[in-house]
């Protein structure tokens, strides 16, 4: 008598492969000296230091209702952002910071006099 045996196996080629993100996000809030958003002004993000003091800017975005604006898919590193407004009284403010972009993630920092 003759038994056979036969294996069968199966190859995962289906699972999807694992993305890890490259980029991330950074998040700026403006406000006032009294912590009311500020709208309708553009923040200008630098890509280093030496392009900050120097006003080259790498990108534009301006501020939504809430005093926010997004800038997506950014190289993991430190930005730094700023933005000038004109309160009712007619000074004129110009708000600085920075923050450190990592991959996956959202990093978001507040602006403010």
């Amino acid at each position: 008598m003759l038994i056979g045996s036969v294996f069968v196996a199966c190859k995962k080629d289906d699972e999807p492969a694992v993305v890890v993100p490259s980029t991330g996000d950074l998040v700026v809030i403006s406000k006032d000296i009294v912590g009311a958003a500020i709208s309708n002004e553009t923040v200008y993000l630098y890509t280093s230091l030496d392009n900050f003091n120097t006003g080259t800017f790498a990108k534009q975005e301006v501020t939504d209702n809430n005093g926010k604006v997004s800038f997506f898919n950014l190289t993991p590193q430190l930005y730094y952002v700023d933005c000038d407004y004109t309160n009712i009284l007619g000074t004129t403010y110009t708000l600085e910071g920075n923050g450190n972009v990592s991959a996956g993630n959202v990093t978001t920092i507040t602006i403010q006099p």
